[in-house]
């Protein structure tokens, strides 16, 4: 069963076919809403309204909407209840700041212990990235990049890392809605992924570690600035883009690829 609430500002739908208390529905489809910018900042949740037109009880409503405010999403306000709460600057620097400790043992375990194959499974990777970023085939580009990062997780065999990661995946899966709504900022990012690749041929941990440093980095400060175009905030100049627009095609042969070349004068 799928349902929706429908406001002057609000259109959401609950998939309530999923093996997952209501409670948890409510919470993981509110969340996904207000982090894609779907629930404008100051939007008020009226609980009793959103079970009325859900047809549920209030106590799931009420659950949900208690640990979206302990979230930080939401607050309440007396008089007038929940309201969607702007997600600051510093919220979204905390779960970059985490990502880049994770994801900093995730690859210094992947490069230790990977095989053959899997250096086979991260070319084919590198070959789909340049012909979907050449072709402008955004979904199949992100699809790519998901699952790399996958690949990655999984090879490290770092399953605890990987828990704390799957925890965050709703807030990385929206900041990269965000981090490459652009092509150039895509055609940065297929850079620096084939980098990274590189690196891992070569061995090259400190290289390695640069690279993604830089990759989270850059998906940070493009996130922060569509947050600020968000909630008409007055410091977007300070996160002005450092990228640089790449306009050749994406080539790779081997070690000697167009990437590697780019994200060296990028990471000096």
């Amino acid at each position: 069963m799928t349902n929706s609430i429908n406001s002057q500002h609000l259109a959401v739908k609950f998939n309530f076919n999923q093996p997952k208390p209501i409670s948890t529905i409510l919470y993981d489809t509110l969340k996904d809403a207000i982090l894609a910018g779907m629930m404008p900042l100051g939007e008020r949740i009226n609980e009793h309204h959103l079970a009325t037109s859900l047809n549920i009880s209030r106590t799931p409503v009420r659950k949900a909407l208690k640990q979206l405010t302990t979230d930080g999403l939401t607050e309440y306000l007396p008089n007038r209840g929940t309201v969607i709460k702007s997600i600051s600057v510093t919220k979204v620097q905390e779960i970059f700041s985490i990502r880049q400790a994770l994801e900093k043992l995730i690859y210094t375990s992947f490069i230790a212990q990977y095989s053959a194959n899997d250096l086979l499974t991260l070319t084919r990777f590198r070959h789909h990235m340049i012909s979907h970023e050449n072709m402008n085939q955004v979904p199949d580009l992100l699809r790519d990049f998901h699952n790399f990062n996958q690949k990655i997780i999984r090879t490290s065999n770092l399953t605890t890392v990987a828990s704390m990661l799957a925890d965050l995946d709703t807030y990385f899966k929206n900041f990269r809605n965000y981090s490459l709504a652009t092509q150039n900022r895509r055609r940065l990012a297929t850079y620096e992924h084939l980098f990274i690749i590189n690196c891992i041929q070569s061995q090259d941990l400190v290289s390695l570690q640069t690279a993604v440093y830089k990759h989270i980095q850059d998906s940070e400060e493009a996130a922060l600035r569509k947050f600020a175009v968000i909630a008409n905030a007055s410091g977007v100049t300070r996160y002005q883009s450092r990228q640089t627009k790449l306009d050749q095609p994406l080539f790779c042969d081997g070690t000697q690829c167009a990437a590697k070349h780019a994200l060296e004068r990028l990471l000096r």
